[in-house]
């Protein structure tokens, strides 16, 4: 099962967003631009785990159906912890420079 993202949430047959049945809403993209401000954070619904910005946990990003044989808080969590650990780390650039081969790096290894 795939997750749910916030844009593809809610489209009617017409094809425009909407949340719910009465307001239209945008994507992601177009309300934040493409990187979302601050720490995520897992909430718990009744059916599903929710990816949110810490800071408005009603703002959802993405949505981790509840259903057997799929680890939807595992997940949910994951995705959370991996941005979240990303996002304190100042950005040193890549680990390797472009055009330096890593000592470890074998892309022909002989049998």
């Amino acid at each position: 099962m795939a997750p749910l993202f916030r844009g593809d949430a809610f489209i009617d047959p017409g094809g425009k967003r909407k949340r719910g049945k009465e307001k239209e809403i945008s994507t992601v993209e177009e309300q934040i631009g493409d990187q979302v401000d601050g720490e995520l954070a897992v909430v718990e619904e009744e059916t599903a785990f929710l990816v949110a910005r810490a800071a408005d946990p009603e703002d959802w990003l993405v949505r981790f159906e509840k259903s057997p044989g799929f680890a939807a808080r595992e997940w949910a969590e994951n995705m959370v912890r991996v941005y979240n650990r990303r996002l304190s780390q100042p950005n040193a650039g890549p680990p390797t420079p472009p055009g330096v081969q890593p000592a470890s790096y074998e892309p022909n290894p002989e049998d």
